[in-house]
């Protein structure tokens, strides 16, 4: 972590590991620090956990799902790029900016949730060439937050009810979406 050159002590084995559990305790996950641990199908992170650097879950191919703990407030970029299987993620709370390239070509990713605090959805985010099941947004997100983040076009993006028409006026979501809906 942190630019040393130091390689994990599991890094030999990433083609044996299959889950990974994170000690209480921790804080943060460092820079490229499970990349490659191709068949992890669960990983466990605690509530310690804050922040996670760049590129560290790279190419976890064989993750579907991955829950964050409440108080986890920043990923890096490129975090979950080339994780082919993952299809779900629920963005924490705390987290204010999702990076660039942090879910691309995540080919599976079909349903995706945005608190309100989201404020900074940077560019390619998001796979820009798949069918998104869901998108869910608590909150108000700008238009511009969501131009070139999202692939197009997702079928249902879900909104407070009392936007659904600032959406649905606005051509960015117009396009990116083919349904634009109150949240269930």
């Amino acid at each position: 972590d942190g630019g040393t050159s130091e390689t994990p002590p599991w890094y030999p084995h990433v083609n044996r590991i299959s889950s990974l559990t994170i000690g209480e305790g921790v804080t943060r996950i460092g820079d490229y620090a499970f990349m490659l641990c191709s068949f992890v199908t669960k990983v466990v992170i605690p509530e310690s956990v804050t922040s996670m650097g760049d590129w560290a879950f790279w190419h976890c191919q064989s993750l579907k799902r991955i829950t964050f703990p409440d108080r986890m407030v920043r990923f890096g970029e490129w975090a979950f790029y080339e994780n082919e299987s993952l299809q779900s993620v629920c963005i924490p709370e705390g987290v204010t900016t999702i990076p660039s390239s942090a879910f691309a070509r995540c080919h599976k990713l079909t349903d995706v949730t945005i608190p309100d605090g989201v404020t900074v959805i940077e560019t390619g985010a998001f796979p820009s060439y798949l069918d998104m099941a869901v998108v869910t947004c608590l909150a108000v997100i700008p238009p511009e937050l969501g131009k070139d983040n999202f692939g197009l076009p997702a079928k249902i993006l879900y909104v407070p009810a009392g936007s659904v028409e600032v959406y649905r006026k606005n051509a960015v979501w117009r396009e990116a979406f083919e349904t634009i809906a109150a949240l269930p």
